[in-house]
């Protein structure tokens, strides 16, 4: 399970300006649920993915996988625990905004309008595109 609890991620501007990347997420994952974070650019979601492992060390509040509390442990501690949390980043280049359309996403017979459970012959005799 994973838990974050009212995390926030503050950061200080180049001119010395409080930029809240977070302001108090809480979100819990339970065992065999699947989240996606989706969002506009510069919307926080790679700095909360962070810290979920603690890639990134909130400003406030708790991460806890599994029942340990990341935000509470040593530096070594971390280390040992990281170990068994695995973490999949997306490169910038399969980021939604560089790519032509989520429809391209899909199998080919998505993309060309055909039935992805059905064969191409099949398709190309019903007269899909």
């Amino acid at each position: 399970m994973i838990q974050l609890e009212h995390i926030s991620q503050t950061y200080l501007t180049p001119e010395g300006k409080r930029f809240d990347a977070l302001k108090d997420v809480s979100i819990h994952i339970r065992p065999g649920e699947i989240f996606g974070i989706i969002g506009r650019s510069g919307a926080g979601k790679s700095t909360l993915v962070r810290c979920i492992n603690l890639l990134n060390r909130p400003t406030s509040g708790r991460v806890v996988v599994d029942g340990a509390d990341l935000t509470a442990m040593s530096e070594e501690e971390l280390r040992r625990t990281r170990r068994g949390i695995g973490m999949i980043f997306q490169p910038l280049a399969c980021s939604l905004a560089h790519c032509q359309g989520i429809a391209s996403l899909g199998s080919p017979g998505v993309r060309q309008g055909r039935d992805p459970r059905e064969g191409r012959a099949a398709s190309e005799a019903r007269g899909a595109r």
